[in-house]
């Protein structure tokens, strides 16, 4: 018989893949709620949250009173590896501000959040107002309701959290926040993982998962990924914690940790319609004697994710309005999913309690094999669409990008294609098919023993798969390269594959001979890929330099500056960074004449500043006598972009930007920028 540990410390850093996710659910509540009422303010802040999370955990406490000793060193283990994790994720981290793609857009509405107490983000319309040919179309960025404002798109939970440690540390700190958030998406993912493996298993995946590149690449730069994934496996380690226990206060906590994904990603709202399933299975089954019991129990799960479910709703509709709005066909299918649900699970739990249809149904012996059989058959019918269909869509907002990606790429040009019949193959690539098979075969295990013991503990994991694997896996609904497309799936469904997986190699590690020999090169396999896919760009950090370069634009700028954007790409992708690192106030003015930079500077001197110009091309500039026409060019580099593969070399590319300060006949006289970074290439 193994050794027991019953200390307080050791006994702690067993409930710590459990409790930290809760802790971060919890902080999560007063954080949405201040801004939501304009009062982020991080002395307000930080103080709510710690309450709110140190109460919950207080109140929660440890599961048991004594554990394995091999226990707390697999936990020591796990911890180990999520603080090797953030380390590395940290040093590593991305500059990614220019606003091109969702992290952009994310960090630098964050470090907005990190100097400003509220949304919207103003701009400079206001301040140049009787000028002509203003606009301001950041991407991801909407006008706000009124104007002179722009509303950033998405749920905020993970760029207020991101904003706290800018605030507190400042601007580079704020890049690295999300590797912390990965690293507590790792702990917690272990503390899943042992529920179904034991601890050596649990580690082996959750290596398997710290290593990948999916993992590498979404923790290093401002993705809801990350989060989200802490969100879901520790909400569901807690919710496994509680069928055990029946604890109504541990349901209420399974139920706010799975919610808060609701307030990280709109799509968190989809991962939860599984509990109104699982809810009505737990009433229907409930013997008479247990059902008041089960109901307190189901109200209180319920409800715990009813709070961030609505604070997410609320969220959306107040701080990303336009966003909801193009978004309102999707939320519309989930409130009807949820009506849905919860009018057939009224009628499942009255038929289990009045009749004994749904007893004669489990009582088939026929089907815990159908269940077993039906993952295998449909896990083969997506692994092999490849062989047999393209999957189109109709994505116009895609073309234009895609077509030219595939031009790049000297690949057929069809932007119509979605390539989602490839999206078991894009899991293959970075986790490989030993690790698919294995969870193949252990989502068949479990699916057969969930039916055959009426074991609800199982049902959550089997969920999920069920559902946001197949809406994943059948339309992506995301631009398809690499490794953008793969972010769909590290929420949810990697952490529920790997788990699936660890628990197959843990039933064949239990028996003797080959079979455990089998089971441990396995293991091995579901390592190593991983790692040998992330190699070659493990070390590559992303568009580094651009704080730098930013930042001397910054340096230059005086504090009474307001700043034109002075072609679409300055517009787009420049205006809401200068805004938010700069502190200045920010408007697109593309393609000016020397007549309308002369009445946009007396408007903006009339109001107390002074007229600067930001451009990407000098051409889109009328330059003063004397002024010098070089730009500064600066050498960025990212993960290169692909269809058919994962990346696996960098890719360089040059930005040059052109700033100056608008004269009073309306020339601009440009200043020198400092260079930053490598020099570019002859």
């Amino acid at each position: 018989m193994s050794a027991s540990v019953t200390s307080r410390p050791g006994l702690a850093l067993v409930a710590l893949p459990d409790l930290l996710p809760v802790a971060v659910a919890a902080f999560s509540v007063p954080t949405v709620v201040l801004l939501l009422l304009g009062q982020f303010h991080p002395w307000l802040v930080i103080p709510a949250g710690l309450i709110c999370a140190g109460v919950m955990v207080w109140r929660l406490g440890v599961q048991d009173q004594t554990v394995a000793r091999s226990a707390v060193t697999w936990s020591v283990l796990a911890l180990g590896l999520a603080l090797a994790s953030l380390a590395g994720n940290a040093y590593l981290s991305a500059q990614d501000i220019i606003v091109i793609r969702d992290p952009s857009m994310y960090a630098v509405t964050a470090q907005w959040l990190a100097e400003h107490s509220s949304l919207p983000i103003p701009s400079a319309s206001g301040i140049f107002a009787g000028a002509n040919g203003l606009s301001d179309v950041p991407l991801g960025f909407q006008p706000h309701v009124g104007g002179q404002a722009v509303d950033p798109q998405g749920n905020h939970l993970t760029q207020a959290l991101t904003a706290l440690v800018g605030a507190v540390a400042g601007q580079s700190a704020l890049l690295k926040a999300n590797a912390a958030l990965g690293a507590v998406a790792l702990l917690a993912f272990f503390g899943l993982a042992r529920r179904f493996a034991d601890g050596g298993w649990a580690l082996v995946v959750t290596l398997a998962l710290a290593v990948s590149l999916p993992m590498l690449h979404f923790s290093r730069a401002v993705f809801t990924e990350p989060l989200t994934l802490a969100m879901v496996v520790g909400g569901l380690s807690m919710l496994w914690r509680a069928q055990r226990s029946r604890r109504p206060l541990e349901a209420a906590a399974a139920g706010l940790t799975l919610g808060a994904s609701a307030l990280a990603r709109i799509d968190g709202s989809v991962s939860l319609l599984f509990l109104v399933v699982l809810v009505a299975l737990g009433l229907a089954l409930a013997p008479k004697a247990q059902r008041l019991a089960e109901l307190r129990w189901s109200v209180a799960l319920l409800g715990g994710a009813a709070v961030p479910s609505v604070l997410g709703y609320v969220d959306l509709k107040r701080l990303a309005p336009g966003y909801a709005r193009d978004l309102s066909v999707q939320l519309g299918l989930i409130e009807k999913a949820v009506t849905g649900l919860a009018v057939l699970s009224v009628v499942l739990v009255v038929l289990a309690w009045r009749t004994s249809l749904l007893e004669r149904v489990l009582n088939l012996r026929w089907l815990p094999r159908v269940a077993a059989g039906t993952v295998v058959a449909y896990a083969v019918l997506l692994a092999t669409r490849p062989l047999w269909i393209e999957r189109h869509a109709n994505l116009p907002a895609f073309y234009p990008s895609l077509a030219a990606l595939q031009k790049a790429l000297r690949e057929s040009v069809d932007p119509s294609r979605s390539y989602d019949e490839n999206t078991v193959t894009w899991l293959s690539w970075y986790f490989g098919w030993p690790a698919l098979v294995m969870a193949t075969v252990g989502l068949s295990v479990l699916a057969f023993r969930c039916v055959r013991d009426r074991d609800l503990t199982l049902l959550p994991l089997l969920l999920l798969v069920a559902s946001v694997g197949t809406l994943y896996f059948s339309k992506a609904s995301i631009f398809p390269d690499q490794i953008w497309a793969i972010r769909r799936f590290l929420p949810v469904v990697v952490p529920m594959l790997l788990i699936a997986a660890a628990y197959a190699l843990a039933l064949m590690w239990a028996r003797r001979g080959v079979v455990r020999l089998v089971a441990g090169l396995l293991g091995v396999a579901v390592v190593a890929l991983p790692l040998v896919t992330s190699l070659p760009l493990a070390g590559v950090r992303e568009r580094v330099p651009q704080l730098a370069q930013v930042r001397s634009v910054c340096n230059l700028l005086p504090a009474n500056a307001a700043v034109l954007m002075a072609d679409e790409v300055a517009a787009s992708q420049y205006a809401i960074t200068l805004r938010s690192y700069c502190n200045v106030p920010t408007i697109g003015l593309v393609g000016p004449t020397a007549a309308t930079l002369a009445l946009a500077r007396q408007q903006a001197a009339s109001r107390g500043r002074t007229t600067w110009v930001l451009a990407t091309k000098a051409d889109q500039l009328p330059l003063g006598a004397g002024s010098p026409t070089a730009g500064t060019r600066t050498v960025v580099t990212k993960w290169q972009e692909l269809l058919e593969g994962p990346p696996s070399e960098p890719h360089r590319f040059t930005t040059t930007l052109y700033l100056g300060e608008v004269s009073p006949d309306g020339t601009v006289q440009l200043s020198v920028l400092p260079a930053v970074g490598p020099p570019p290439p002859a």
